[in-house]
């Protein structure tokens, strides 16, 4: 074997935990379908089922041919569904492809076969943890809720292998023990790259990576980034739309944080968070202002400097209540004494209230601020649900999937309606509290205060 050969019809049948995928699952709220008019590779590799279906198929599908493409230095194939500005360039892609040639090691190396197909198993069974039949079990079993369908997998991966049928004949797969290790030691992390390269995360999130095997977190970052490619699989498969140019430098900076002397939680974080600010030419004082628009700009995946002064007027000139409950939540970073909010799918609540309210004619300055303002308001009502539950340092997690589900089609309701948040397991999740009506009609009235009983 020089390069790997792409063969969807042998990854189906070697893996048929793909299958698993078709069932219901929880998928991404920004997840979208292609035009109906024309078939996707899901729809081929399983003959009778929609593309409405297929969403995670698709999606795990270009997963995987992008770990191809990227392996085997291929740039045409994989910009090819790009176009624009932002198209990813040959350079950027050729640090890229080295990157994950590196990791993995050179064609016909037996221990790079290994890793090449444990690669492709780990992003086959990525979003095992989505799938409804397999979340209702592990919870079943383990008599907790998790939100988190990382933890879901690992789970199933330590503790309830037989959900997971490729397990069982392991030696058939091309890979043996030493790689599902690597597996294993990258979902004990708990570190989710896409949030760190769009700061949706805290530094306190990335206290798993300390004391890892560098191996362990670098084949962590390629399976990260091959995901990533296959983020909109389910809209284009002949390419990656997700990983631009913009998004292949933050991936860049993202694996050099992580691989930098100081290799602790704080150390990358702030590394990663200021190579980012300087990358678009994000100036600001104090520092607490740069830093909360840096992450602004980080979770709405803002492409260069032009479009990051628009995230600083929108910022800058928020009413000051909320810049201030913005200000002070996107600057606690769980390392210390206070608890930091991690608002789960915030980046695509914010991004679908943007695309929503330009729609509905604000500008794209207002649009932004809406976003802002509904961000506000769930970690205002966060902490007053969580009141005197926040100290001692952490990472609190917020599924807010609902919350941006809404936003694509409902965004007045996101505005005049309280988030209730209730407990989901160690965690949280955010849910509109829907104003209750009441038929005045119904009601009994009272008489005259004169005739109540007493003295």
């Amino acid at each position: 074997m020089t390069s790997p050969v792409l063969d969807l019809v042998e990854l189906r049948d070697r893996h048929p935990e793909l299958a698993r995928l078709v069932t219901p699952t929880q998928t991404s709220p920004d997840s979208g379908i292609q035009d109906p008019t024309s078939r996707t590779v899901g729809e081929v590799l399983f003959e009778g089922k929609t593309a409405e279906e297929l969403v995670e198929v698709n999606r795990t599908l270009v997963g995987v041919m992008a770990l191809h493409w990227l392996y085997n230095g291929q740039y045409e194939q994989f910009t090819e569904c790009q176009s624009g500005s932002h198209t990813l360039t040959p350079e950027t892609f050729g640090k890229l492809h080295y990157y994950v040639r590196g990791v993995i090691g050179e064609p016909g190396d037996p221990e790079a076969i290994a890793r090449f197909r444990a690669m492709e198993y780990l992003i086959v069974i990525n979003d095992l943890g989505k799938v409804q039949e397999v979340v209702e079990e592990v919870e079943r079993r383990s008599d907790k809720v998790e939100v988190d369908h990382d933890k879901v997998l690992l789970k199933v991966l330590e503790q309830y292998p037989e959900l997971a049928a490729s397990l069982a004949r392991i030696g058939e797969q091309g890979f043996g023990e030493r790689e599902l290790r690597l597996i294993v030691d990258g979902l004990r992390t708990d570190f989710n790259v896409p949030q760190l390269m769009q700061l949706e995360s805290v530094a306190a999130s990335l206290r798993g990576i300390e004391g890892v095997p560098q191996d362990a977190i670098d084949f962590w970052m390629v399976h990260a980034l091959a995901d990533l490619a296959g983020g909109m699989g389910a809209q284009a498969q002949n390419g990656s739309l997700t990983v631009d140019e913009p998004t292949g430098q933050n991936f860049l900076l993202a694996a050099e944080s992580v691989r930098s002397e100081n290799r602790t939680a704080e150390g990358v974080y702030n590394q990663y968070r200021e190579g980012l600010a300087q990358r678009l030419g994000i100036n600001l004082e104090p520092a607490a202002t740069r830093q909360a628009v840096t992450r602004w700009c980080g979770m709405l995946r803002t492409p260069d400097g032009a479009e990051a002064g628009q995230v600083t007027r929108a910022f800058i000139s928020l009413p000051p209540s909320v810049k201030s409950i913005l200000e002070r939540e996107l600057n606690i970073s769980g390392l210390e004494n206070r608890q930091a909010l991690l608002l789960y799918y915030l980046p695509a609540l914010v991004r679908n209230v943007r695309s929503f309210a330009i729609t509905a004619g604000e500008t794209p300055l207002q649009a932004l601020q809406t976003g802002m303002a509904i961000a506000g308001k769930e970690f205002q009502q966060t902490r007053i649900a969580l009141r005197g539950g926040t100290g001692g340092g952490g990472v609190r997690i917020i599924m807010s999937s609902a919350l941006a589900q809404a936003a694509t089609g409902d965004l007045q309701s996101l505005i005049d309606n309280e988030i209730r948040i209730g407990p989901a397991g160690n965690d949280s999740v955010a849910q509109l509290l829907r104003p209750v009506s009441v038929d005045k009609s119904a009601l009994t009235r009272g008489g005259p205060l004169a005739d109540l009983p007493g003295e």
